[in-house]
């Protein structure tokens, strides 16, 4: 019986994917080059699974500046790779670059958008009396942004790393969420949309992985639930 699911924060609950890639279609259009919304997507939930890989093998707060702009030079250089223009690495250098520039400036804190089903399969899980809970590598800011986006009446934790003391995929900040809600792991699923840091993380803290994959990024994983979209997670939970 499951009693308790967590969820990953980025690209599960809260869509920055849009977003993100509007901001990368527009510098790549300012030096000529149309990309085209979906491969956009695709190229960045590809970078960011591999940022995971990179920060797991060393983490960044240890590499140089120059070190880290190689590592997120994965961006701009996937998006391209998705489209059909591998090798165009002058481009994916002036997007790295631009981008770059870009973050240096100071900008509003923006409101998190949720998917759309977020808050359906939420509602859902709650009324069947399940526990919820958020556990993300992302900042501290975390609590703040599910209270500005409503959710902070349904979960019974939200966890970051710095909180946890460890990083997804390391199996003790699952089992930190796991000890906080007291439910021990064989009762509890974990969905995230990376398959190293969410399935296999989760997986080695006894959880049950349910990969959320909303751009077919994974159609190899078998190992594990894949769903498309929330509305099919409530069949992996018998």
């Amino acid at each position: 019986m499951i009693r308790a699911v967590f969820f990953d924060w980025y690209s599960t609950l809260a869509n920055i994917d849009k977003s993100r890639a509007e901001q990368y279609i527009k510098m790549f259009r300012e030096i000529g080059i149309e990309i085209c919304p979906e491969k956009a997507m695709r190229g960045l939930l590809r970078a960011d699974q591999y940022l995971t890989q990179e920060e797991q093998r060393r983490p960044f707060a240890g590499r140089s500046r120059e070190e880290r702009a190689d590592i997120y030079i994965a961006y701009p250089r996937m998006i391209l790779d998705e489209t059909g223009m591998s090798g165009r690495e002058e481009a994916a250098i002036r997007v790295r670059d631009i981008m770059r520039e870009l973050r240096r400036e100071p900008r509003p804190v923006a409101v998190p958008i949720l998917f759309d089903d977020v808050f359906p399969t939420i509602k859902t899980l709650k009324e069947r009396g399940i526990l919820l809970g958020v556990i993300s590598n992302a900042s501290r800011e975390l609590s703040f942004s599910c209270r500005q986006v409503g959710l902070t009446p349904y979960l019974d934790i939200v966890l970051t790393s710095q909180e946890a003391g460890a990083r997804k995929p390391e199996p003790q900040i699952f089992r930190y969420a796991l000890e906080k809600v007291g439910v021990p792991a064989a009762e509890a699923v974990f969905v995230g949309d990376q398959y190293d840091a969410d399935v296999i993380g989760a997986r080695s803290a006894g959880l049950h992985p349910v990969l959320i994959d909303r751009y077919d990024l994974y159609p190899q994983a078998t190992d594990c639930p894949r769903i498309r979209n929330l509305g099919e997670l409530a069949k992996h939970l018998q």
